[in-house]
């Protein structure tokens, strides 16, 4: 997989992308801090999200009471316009994680926001939502844009990730698929990382990331271990903010480190032997010092057997 002139595999350091999703509060100075505390954390790439809240929701749910402590709005609609990007500083967004090298990828919900990030913004990369695996509809207009995307398969079963992703494949398309858990956050017990590489294995499909929704870094962390190409992470200025993903997002600092200790897992990971005969440089002095040879327990004549 490619996005832009980066190269995205098992061979290539871990991509990393902040998923800044509605934690900006529906602010516009709050999704421009978020693009570049991200940027300063060392991360590939920002994500944020497109919906038609008045075609994707059907009027009687879009009308519905919503009281939570988490709440936008009075109605889910209100409180899903509330959150919902406004153009102006989406456009902002978009051109400043430019300036500051950083990937602009796209969560799209429906037709309507993928045609309008396709008409107003530079988008690198999609991403196609759990809820959406099995809406092959919208996969196929994303894949019809030849840009590369994200699928997640939350909440799937192992059915309907296969389909999905022999779907695309039989498109040509330049894809990643993400595993993830649909539960926030996500309990210990429920992670089930091994099936990263379970899916490797049974998809014989090597573009396997992580989105993580755990409460702190230890997932993405053994998710690469276990092969995650890519790891995506929710991303927040203060867990303390009034909203339902603030809770298992990264900070600043978190996300920092998650950075770095990523790196520090593909160092440790290292090279295959190239054609099993070598010993590295760095270990001879060892193999010197602690080896085992020969010698004469006592005086030998020549020609000694």
């Amino acid at each position: 997989m490619k996005i832009n002139n980066r190269n995205i595999s098992e061979q290539e350091p871990c991509y990393v992308i902040a998923e800044i999703s509605h934690n900006h509060q529906g602010d516009e100075q709050t999704a421009l801090d978020l693009v570049k505390a991200a940027a300063d954390c060392g991360v590939n790439a920002v994500k944020f999200q497109k919906r038609n809240n008045n075609t994707l929701f059907s009027k009687d749910f879009f009308d519905s009471a919503y009281q939570s402590e988490n709440s936008f709005g009075k109605t889910y609609g209100e409180h899903r316009e509330f959150l919902e990007p406004k153009v102006e500083w989406l456009l902002k967004s978009n051109q400043l994680a430019h300036e500051l090298k950083l990937d602009f990828i796209m969560t799209v919900f429906d037709f309507e926001s993928l045609e309008f990030c396709e008409k107003y913004l530079q988008v690198d990369a999609y991403k196609i939502q759990s809820a959406d695996l099995t809406f092959l509809q919208l996969i196929e207009k994303v894949m019809a844009t030849k840009k590369p995307f994200f699928l997640s398969c939350g909440a799937s079963s192992l059915d309907e990730i296969k389909a999905a992703v022999h779907f695309c494949i039989s498109g040509n398309a330049d894809f990643c698929l993400m595993y993830a858990v649909s539960s926030y956050p996500t309990m210990t017990k429920n992670l089930n990382l091994g099936r990263i590489a379970y899916l490797k294995k049974a998809l014989r499909f090597p573009y396997v990331g992580y989105s993580c929704h755990y409460k702190n870094n230890k997932a993405a962390e053994y998710a690469r271990i276990g092969g995650a190409i890519a790891i995506e992470k929710h991303f927040t200025l203060d867990k303390n903010q009034k909203g339902p993903d603030h809770k298992f997002s990264a900070t600043p600092d978190e996300m920092k480190e998650l950075v770095i200790s990523l790196s520090e897992m593909d160092m440790m990971k290292g090279l295959p032997w190239e054609d099993g005969t070598e010993v590295e440089p760095y270990q001879m002095e060892a193999r010197f010092k602690m080896g085992k040879c020969v010698v004469a327990h006592k005086t030998l004549e020549a020609g000694t057997v």
